[in-house]
């Protein structure tokens, strides 16, 4: 189902949207300081493009760098969303892997659908 499609089910108090968790491939967490200037440059064009929705790195529970990040991107369909994805250079490169998923968010928390109204129930 296209994000169009699947917009209309959910109704006009939701907007699908791709979350992407960017997590390490095994490296230590100073790893992602090899790309990272260019991974900035990245997602400053996709939010200058009005793809890039937020986003941020994650840290510790201490608070320290754990080099893993997450964003959230405008896309037309889940394989949209992975391409625009694949194009990360830190994900190009290796250092992280990425994790993308669909995400509805809602937007409109005064009216709640009811169990026939879920367009991903049966």
């Amino acid at each position: 189902m296209s994000t169009s499609a699947h917009q209309s089910a959910l109704g006009v108090g939701h907007e699908v949207l791709y979350f992407v968790f960017s997590e390490l491939a095994g490296q230590e967490p100073d790893a992602i300081f090899a790309r990272l200037d260019d991974h900035l440059k990245f997602l400053s064009q996709l939010s200058s493009d009005g793809i890039l929705v937020m986003g941020g790195p994650l840290e510790t529970a201490e608070g320290a760098n754990s080099g893993n990040g997450i964003y959230v991107v405008r896309a037309e369909s889940l394989a949209a969303a992975e391409q625009i994805v694949a194009r990360d250079p830190l994900h190009q490169s290796g250092i992280r892997i990425p994790r993308v998923n669909r995400w509805n968010r809602k937007k409109d928390w005064s009216t709640l659908p009811g169990p026939g109204e879920r367009p991903w129930s049966s």
